[in-house]
């Protein structure tokens, strides 16, 4: 009983001592809850400063970027160079790289012997030129490509004068001038002005309203003496414009006369070149027109026929014949006046119609002009072998001679 007495206390000393306890717990939570508000506002503080600081940073570079970026365009816009830029213009020439690429490529195959430097009028081309191999001369033969082609083209030119060497024939082909092509018109100032005035006109709002009313009292007849003056005024600037037909006339190049110089250019060649073999004693001559240029070596045919009375001694011989585009004479119409041995070899690579050649064939048919044979081999290319045997066997039937001393 004693030691139980001793142990337990008094009801009015749990009291007290349950209070006393209280407010120590209560200081030491507040101070717990005090001191966790205070680090987590110290690290949003601190994450904010670092965020702010990276985006000054951000900021600064992007700026340095720009100042760094533009530096060297204001540079350029106040040099001399920014303000007057140089336009680099490219003019391609390809049918003179084409050829410049054959002379190259024969002088490295050590073929540069066959290369012949020509001259027609004030200008120079050159001829590939292959005497006869067979120790039995037949003639010369001149070979004119096609258009896009040049004097050694792998298809068909370049096996025919190659390979008729072989058979008594001594060859030039030569380089046929570029073709005129047909360009743009520029559009007169003329035009650009009156459309730019058609075009502000349409732009224009409509009028309603009282400013209708203000427009149809403006065109009123006591107005329209004014307009009446200002209109003949006026009526001698727009006389001395050129009309739209007119001006488009006078922008447009002359194809035909374009067509006349190449034709000039092209029969002054062929003069040279014919005479270049006669030179070499070649007397009996053929001319070999491939596709375009038929219609070029028919005029010289004509014309050397016209000034001599007849044109003895030369044949023509056309592979894929076709009109050129922009002559003012039909092949067809030249053919006709032609009295020479004539081969038109059609193969499977013509790009006439049917109809074109058949009319062809019946035009000279109409004439009675017995030198003219048409062979079709529409089953054969120009690829074919059985094409040069044809060329050879037409040439030492019709147009095959001797070389004269």
């Amino acid at each position: 009983m004693r030691n139980a007495f001793c142990c337990k206390l008094p009801i009015y000393l749990k009291r007290e001592f349950s209070d006393a306890m209280r407010i120590p717990l209560l200081v030491t939570l507040m101070t717990a809850v005090s001191f966790n508000l205070y680090t987590h506002a110290a690290d949003e503080e601190e994450t904010n400063l670092v965020n702010d600081n990276a985006a000054t940073e951000t900021a600064t570079a992007a700026a340095n970027s720009q100042v760094d970026t533009k530096t060297p365009s204001i540079a350029e816009d106040t040099s001399p160079e920014s303000q007057n830029p140089a336009r680099l213009r490219v003019r391609p020439y390809p049918d003179a790289e084409r050829h410049q690429s054959l002379i190259e490529y024969l002088q490295q195959h050590q073929r540069q012997q066959e290369v012949m430097t020509l001259v027609a009028g004030e200008a120079s081309f050159y001829g590939l030129f292959l005497r006869e191999r067979s120790g039995n001369p037949q003639g010369g033969i001149l070979i004119l490509h096609d258009l896009e082609q040049h004097g050694h083209w792998p298809t068909l030119v370049a096996p025919l004068r190659e390979g008729l060497t072989e058979h008594g024939w001594t060859t030039l082909a030569i380089e046929l001038p570029t073709a005129p092509g047909r360009t743009i018109p520029r559009r007169s100032e003329a035009l650009t002005d009156q459309t730019d005035t058609v075009d502000s006109i349409a732009n224009e709002p409509e009028i309603e309203g009282s400013d209708a009313e203000n427009v149809d009292t403006n065109n009123s007849p006591e107005n329209s003496t004014d307009s009446a003056v200002e209109t003949d005024e006026n009526s001698m600037v727009t006389t001395a414009q050129a009309s739209p037909s007119n001006s488009l006339n006078a922008v447009e190049p002359d194809i035909n006369s374009m067509v006349n110089t190449y034709d000039e250019a092209i029969q002054a060649r062929i003069d040279a070149a014919l005479s270049f073999l006669n030179s070499r004693g070649q007397l009996n001559l053929a001319i070999i027109a491939v596709g375009d240029s038929a219609i070029w070596a028919a005029k010289h045919i004509q014309s050397r026929q016209r000034d001599n009375d007849n044109a003895r001694g030369i044949a023509l011989l056309m592979i894929n014949a076709r009109e050129f585009p922009g002559s003012p004479l039909r092949l067809t119409q030249v053919l006709e006046t032609l009295d020479v041995p004539i081969l038109d070899l059609i193969t499977g690579d013509s790009t006439q119609s049917d109809w074109q050649i058949n009319d062809r064939k019946g035009a000279m048919k109409r004439k009675h002009l017995m030198g003219y044979q048409q062979i079709q081999q529409s089953s054969a290319s120009i690829r074919d072998t059985s094409i040069n045997r044809r060329i050879r066997g037409w040439l030492k039937s019709n147009a095959a001679g001797t070389e004269l001393p």
